[in-house]
């Protein structure tokens, strides 16, 4: 519903994400095998974030769940379900929705973002 690099409420100078729109509680399986590295519930920010580092060191951020299912430092692999989609924490929509959707974020090993929609194709 957001490519990656277009401007939102939220984030006006740029969307490094891509955001996915489906129903609360549609699962969410990893696109990437790795290790969970942190486990947030921010209510005013991504809501609740899985973030899982892959072995090349890159961390993918699954934010706005409604459910999170892996602990920290559970090694998981690619296809496994993580979570369940959601609407925590700044979310909205323009069409009137409940603004449910996933956040998809990939940060490389020097912290530089990369478009994670080569990875959805």
């Amino acid at each position: 519903t957001t490519p990656y690099g277009s401007s939102t409420k939220y984030e006006p100078k740029g969307h490094f994400a891509v955001d996915i729109a489906n129903k609360i509680g549609t699962p969410i399986k990893a696109f990437a095998g790795g290790t969970v590295v942190r486990v947030e519930n921010n209510p005013k920010g991504f809501g609740r974030s899985t973030l899982i580092k892959d072995n090349a060191g890159n961390t993918w951020r699954y934010s706005h769940l409604s459910q999170q299912n892996v602990p920290v430092n559970t090694r998981v692999s690619r296809g496994q379900n993580i979570g369940l989609m959601g609407n925590t924490g700044s979310t909205y929509s323009v069409s009137g929705g409940t603004g449910s959707h996933l956040d998809l974020r990939i940060k490389d090993a020097y912290n530089k973002y990369i478009n994670p929609t080569s990875y959805i194709n």
